[in-house]
């Protein structure tokens, strides 16, 4: 799969993930700090059809979600480890815009 595949691919599965109603976040200017969703049925579903677009383990990707977090949610960003961004992008979060796929160029100073 070329990159260009790769990309849409990803921000597919981003825009899927998306779809589950972010409960609370907070970031700070190194990245984010987390991202909590409710655990429940729909956010699941939407969590498998990521994880399958994508070909990530489910429960790998829950199981990192659930680290350190009560019952009924989910932290998103404890699983940021998981994905694999493309050389050139790098993935976002923001409380307004929700998860996306950006430009990134590194600099070397």
């Amino acid at each position: 799969m070329n990159k260009r595949q790769q990309k849409k691919r990803l921000k597919k599965a981003l825009d899927i993930l998306n779809e589950i109603q972010v409960i609370d976040s907070d970031y700070e200017t190194e990245g984010v700090l987390y991202i909590l969703v409710e655990d429940n049925g729909y956010s699941r579903l939407m969590i498998e059809k990521h994880c399958g677009l994508l070909g990530l383990d489910k429960k790998k990707f829950i199981q990192a979600c659930r680290e350190e977090q009560e019952d009924n949610e989910l932290d998103f960003a404890k699983a940021w480890y998981l994905w694999n961004e493309i050389n050139g992008s790098a993935i976002y979060h923001s409380s307004k815009n929700g998860f996306s796929l950006e430009r990134w160029i590194e600099r070397n100073e």
